[in-house]
């Protein structure tokens, strides 16, 4: 008698095992304390080779947000080695683009994103030099992943490139291509 139970329990086993796999998997309590709202806000900070920003998200469902992020730039020496001069650099950029996140695993979510952004650039040399100023305007893409440290912090990093025309300080027109830079970034989500 023992030895037709364990076969009966062994016949079963892979019927039970198969409606397991076809039921849809129940989320974690961790998962869903990641899930975002329609109509969430949150407000964003990067850094990634001497660019500064924030900005914002408005949430549009638990997995797509609108971005607006502004980037300031600026440096300043006080005598160049070729022109004997102070310099000063200021770079400002402003972006607004939609993003997306992944499934929620455990604490993690990955990032896509696509936008548009405009540049402008303004360096200024001492005694006797014209200033150089240029503009451009572009698209940009990003992939990443973010680290929930609790519901309302996530600290993460993107890759992102970017693709731009605009005019330089001779005014002759100008395409670049950024192929990658990474940023670190994170966020306060309410």
């Amino acid at each position: 008698m023992p030895r037709s139970l364990v076969l009966a329990a062994l016949l079963c086993l892979p019927a039970s095992l198969a409606a397991q796999s076809d039921s849809m998997p129940t989320p974690r309590a961790t998962d869903t304390a990641y899930l975002f709202r329609p109509g969430q806000w949150a407000v964003r900070f990067d850094v990634a080779d001497g660019f500064y920003g924030g900005g914002a998200l408005l949430f549009t469902s638990t997995k797509a947000a609108w971005m607006v992020n502004a980037e300031i730039v600026y440096s300043s020496t006080d005598t160049d080695e070729v022109t004997g001069y102070a310099i000063k650099d200021e770079d400002y950029t402003l972006s607004i683009g939609r993003r997306w996140y992944g499934t929620p695993r455990g604490r993690v979510r990955s990032i896509s994103g696509v936008g548009v952004f405009g540049n402008y650039r303004h360096i200024g040399y001492g005694d006797g030099y014209v200033p150089y100023k240029d503009y451009a305007a572009g698209m940009y893409g990003e992939f990443g992943a973010t680290v929930f440290l609790a519901p309302e912090l996530s600290l993460g990093a993107t890759w992102h490139a970017e693709l731009a025309a605009g005019r330089d300080y001779n005014d002759s027109p100008t395409i670049s291509v950024n192929g990658g830079q990474i940023r670190l970034e994170g966020a306060f989500y309410f």
